[in-house]
């Protein structure tokens, strides 16, 4: 299993434009990844602020999706629309979570 949380920062009079492409992002990984486990968006409570968790089968599904036809095409428009990205690997809390520790590959 392979988590993700992205934390990331839109420019300004972006968050429209952000939130339709993470719609088509959300709906073409769902329909065409098989490895996926969980992807979903989400905004924050600051303004212009969204998360993104993301979770595969492994670290090679997630390779896959970053490389994926829809990905790709997208990049250059989420670069330009975003301010700041980090992303962050992170476990489930045993228990609590449906998900399965993250394990590098």
């Amino acid at each position: 299993m392979a988590t993700i949380l992205a934390h990331i920062t839109v420019r300004q009079g972006s968050e429209a434009e952000f939130e339709a492409l993470a719609r088509t992002l959300y709906e073409r990984t769902h329909a065409t990844e098989t490895g996926v486990r969980h992807y979903e968006y989400w905004r924050g409570a600051t303004p212009r602020t969204y998360y993104t968790l993301l979770s595969f089968d492994d670290h090679r599904a997630f390779i896959a999706h970053q490389t994926s036809d829809h990905h790709e095409t997208a990049s250059p428009e989420l670069g330009r629309m975003i301010e700041s990205l980090r992303l962050e690997w992170v476990d489930p809390v045993p228990g609590a979570s449906a998900l399965s520790p993250t394990q590098m590959q």
